[in-house]
């Protein structure tokens, strides 16, 4: 059994870009995270079936209020 503290954390830290079949869904998600921030992480944590992406898009939307969320939610999906 996996621990998903220790993955959120590695995410974050490491800024791991959640891995998606298709460059069209990377794209639609990077858009989502453009005008929803978070929200584009948790549709691909939800497609990959990876709770700590979809925790760390529920961080990224909360922390958008305050502009950090947003910015993280686009920055490692730009390098993709």
């Amino acid at each position: 059994m996996s621990n998903p503290c220790g993955e959120v954390w590695d995410e974050i830290t490491q800024q791991d870009v959640p891995k998606v079949d298709t460059k069209s869904f990377g794209l639609l998600c990077f858009i989502l995270n453009i005008f929803f921030p978070g929200i584009g992480s948790i549709v691909a944590g939800l497609k990959g079936d990876k709770t700590s992406t979809m925790i760390v898009g529920v961080l990224q939307f909360v922390t958008s209020w305050f502009i950090l969320g947003w910015i993280w939610s686009i920055c490692p999906l730009s390098n993709a």
